[in-house]
């Protein structure tokens, strides 16, 4: 009996501890949980995983104007100002990285008005840009400039971006911060500013992408411009990368200045122009500020219009080879701007040179490494400065071997001396500056209209 009035009184405490369990709200505390968590996840929290937020496609109804259904991947639709500051955003926070999928660019969009510019460096203007990808989370899409098509999915058509703002940030300074297996194409930087640190502190800065990887650039144009330690009107530094028909019209200005791209590793550079003014304290070059020795690189059909100058080394096309430079190739290239290198060296500046094609060649031919290979250059700038100069190049390259240069000219007037190619007088042009057959199985023009020369070699 006593033990039954025991059970008694335990199933009755029991009944009672599950009942106030529940007049307590254990219910709503659970639920308010589940909510902080979904607040933590919208907000950019903690509790989301990086893997996660990669995987997430972007909102379509709120970033884009609007997404199309491609073969393969998608397409998603850029109008405004704000939607671009979205995609941007989309891949700064890591939530996508676009790959296989086409971002347009439909119409001309204006970041800030250009009515103050010259004064942005010390009062900047209201809206800043953040460079798109960094190495830990690139862009690997397509951004191309253009038109939707029912049939095709888009079509190509120049759209510009203008009014940029982009002081340094950690990925840099430019329109892109670090692509990789990346498009970018039909795209113009009207007048802008890109604003890398100051000499002596790190930092790249380029207008389109500060480091492109196995990318394709192509019909890029730059009015923006652009100051840093490593500057370049196009790609900063450019591996396995291919730049196809891409223009600078914009000042570029660092310790490396490059017209086109500051760093060369391994990619093709082609049919390329660059107008803009390259000023830089070590290495400037009118489309390449320096190359370096990691695989076969390739500078063709370019040409450079705008004046190079530096304190060390300059180059109407490149600026400075380095001696492990491993086949490199420069072929029908055109220098028209004045190149000048100013010694401010306190020591003897020995090795500082301006050269009317390539500023310094530290070597031409690396056993066991690859031979660098210069055909068809022309030369039309003058060169000048304080230190050895060049019409083709500014040095004689260490164990140099005159098979490896071929048809290589320079106007007689451009420098008093040249180690590498023959002098032309101004009457071996024609009125309308075309070279008559002086370079066999090579044809030269410019075309003004469309921004680009057009250099032709027929191999044999």
């Amino acid at each position: 009996m006593k033990r039954s009035w025991i059970a008694f009184l335990l199933f009755a405490l029991l009944l009672s501890v599950f009942v106030g369990c529940a007049d307590n709200g254990t219910t709503e505390d659970t639920s308010g949980i589940g909510e902080s968590d979904s607040e933590a996840v919208e907000s950019g929290g903690t509790e989301s995983s990086e893997a996660d937020e990669s995987t997430d496609e972007p909102s379509t109804d709120s970033l884009f104007a609007e997404v199309v259904e491609l073969k393969n991947g998608k397409m998603y639709c850029i109008d405004t100002a704000e939607q671009l500051f979205a995609f941007a955003d989309a891949v700064n926070s890591k939530k996508y990285d676009f790959e296989g999928d086409v971002v347009l660019l439909r119409k001309d969009i204006e970041l800030n008005p250009t009515d103050s510019i010259d004064d942005w460096a010390e009062n900047p203007p209201e809206k800043v840009w953040t460079p798109i990808g960094s190495k830990a989370f690139p862009f690997k899409g397509s951004f191309i400039g253009g038109e939707v098509d029912k049939t095709l999915g888009y079509i190509q058509g120049n759209k510009s971006i203008n009014g940029i703002y982009c002081p340094q940030s950690k990925s840099g300074a430019g329109l892109f911060g670090y692509i990789e297996s990346a498009e970018i194409g039909y795209i113009t930087l009207g007048k802008g500013l890109i604003l890398g640190p100051e000499e002596g502190k790190f930092g790249d800065s380029a207008a389109f992408a500060v480091e492109a990887e196995n990318s394709t650039l192509h019909a890029c144009r730059n009015y923006a411009d652009v100051y840093g330690t490593s500057a370049s009107g196009i790609v900063g530094t450019s591996r396995r990368t291919e730049l196809r028909y891409c223009n600078n019209y914009g000042v570029v200005n660092g310790r490396d200045a490059g017209g086109i791209v500051m760093s060369n590793e391994g990619s093709t550079i082609r049919g390329c122009l660059n107008k803009g003014e390259i000023t830089a304290t070590r290495f400037a070059g009118g489309i390449l500020a320096h190359g370096s020795g990691y695989g076969a690189s390739v500078i063709a059909s370019c040409a450079n219009h705008g004046n190079i100058a530096s304190e060390q080394v300059a180059g109407g096309i490149v600026g400075f080879l380095w001696e492990e430079q491993s086949l490199m190739t420069v072929l029908d290239v055109i220098n028209l701007g004045s190149v000048t290198v100013n010694s401010n060296t306190s020591g003897d500046g020995e090795g500082d040179s301006a050269g009317g094609i390539i500023g310094n060649v530290t070597a031409v031919t690396i056993d066991g490494l690859g031979d660098f290979y210069l055909k068809g250059a022309v030369n039309l700038g003058k060169v000048g400065g304080n230190v050895q100069c060049g019409a083709i190049t500014g040095n004689e390259p260490k164990k140099a071997d005159p098979t490896k240069y071929v048809d290589c000219y320079y106007l007689d007037t451009t420098v008093s001396g040249s180690v590498i190619g023959r002098a032309v007088a101004e009457g071996e042009l024609d009125s309308e500056k075309t070279f008559k057959p002086l370079i066999d199985n090579c044809d030269w023009w410019i075309d003004e209209s469309l921004g680009h020369i057009y250099i032709v070699h027929y191999f044999e």
